[in-house]
């Protein structure tokens, strides 16, 4: 039995829409798993719900620069914002805090070390910042 070539065409088109779809869906929500957050910045942040999403554009070699805007379902709490006072104050993490603000930045690939649990051949950046006593936090994140 032969197989159109009309058929073959539909499946590839479906096969390739399927997996940008999946890609975009990974990109757009990569950086929200508290797991994942949690290994990375060595804190456990509330769940989080994103609100806005702005996908940057891809270059030809893969890079890009995506921004999200993001809600805790809960404001973080003052154990959270002690636990990053003492991680500040050792001076051993990738945390700062400007004001009220706490950020944190991170880089790994290209011979930059990847946090536990991440890919050492993905080169990626990730940062967070958000206020104390807030719902709301900026995630920047990409791969270069």
């Amino acid at each position: 039995m032969l197989v159109s070539p009309l058929f073959l065409i539909v499946y590839l088109c479906l096969f390739v829409w399927g997996y940008v779809t999946y890609l975009d869906y990974e990109r757009k929500y990569y950086f929200t798993d508290e797991d994942r957050l949690e290994r990375i910045t060595g804190v456990r942040l509330p769940d989080m719900d994103i609100v806005e999403y702005d996908q940057g554009m891809t270059s030809i070699t893969g890079d890009y620069r995506d921004w999200l805007l993001v809600e805790f379902e809960k404001i973080p709490s003052e154990k959270v914002c002690q636990t990053l006072d003492i991680l500040i104050a050792s001076q051993k993490t990738g945390w700062i805090k400007r004001g009220d603000v706490y950020e944190f930045s991170i880089t790994w690939g290209n011979h930059f070390p990847a946090p536990i649990g991440e890919n050492e051949d993905e080169d990626r950046f990730f940062s967070i910042s958000f206020e104390a006593r807030s719902k709301w936090a900026v995630i920047e994140c990409g791969m270069w």
